[in-house]
């Protein structure tokens, strides 16, 4: 029997990245790009004492003024309002509004409203892999 994409019952958390990488509000987008380079990653959540405010994509430095990546500020370029789930929303629910809204990452929040992780479309597709080809077996 083959299963199907409305069979599959994951959470997202199953494929969700934990180690996150941190910007301060304050630092500047050279350094966004060097912790990008660094880690292999497009996505950096942006805090404020240690509260998440926002978050800078690869996308959001490729369409910055290079010649001000040392003056402009992670602040200057976030996005202000993370798309935001919880680590028990079904993975296609959460895949499907990436989709919707056409963005690359959504922030995971733990049971307590702190942040488990983020989410992103590489994360996706290796669910996708994963179902796809059967390594994920239906829970």
């Amino acid at each position: 029997m083959s299963t199907t994409m409305s069979s599959i019952n994951l959470n997202v958390e199953e494929f969700t990245s934990p180690n996150l990488v941190l910007a301060e509000e304050t630092e500047s987008l050279k350094s966004l790009e060097e912790k990008m380079k660094s880690n292999n990653i497009r996505h950096i959540p942006v805090v404020k004492n240690k509260k998440l405010t926002g978050i800078v994509s690869l996308r959001d430095l490729y369409t910055s003024d290079k010649d001000n990546l040392e003056k402009l500020t992670a602040k200057d370029r976030m996005t202000e309002k993370p798309f935001f789930v919880s680590r028990e929303d079904k993975i296609q629910d959460v895949a499907f509004e990436m989709s919707n809204r056409k963005i690359g990452s959504a922030i995971v929040e733990d049971h307590d409203g702190t942040v488990f992780g983020i989410f992103t479309t590489t994360d996706a597709l290796n669910a996708l892999v994963e179902v796809v080809s059967g390594i994920h077996a239906n829970k």
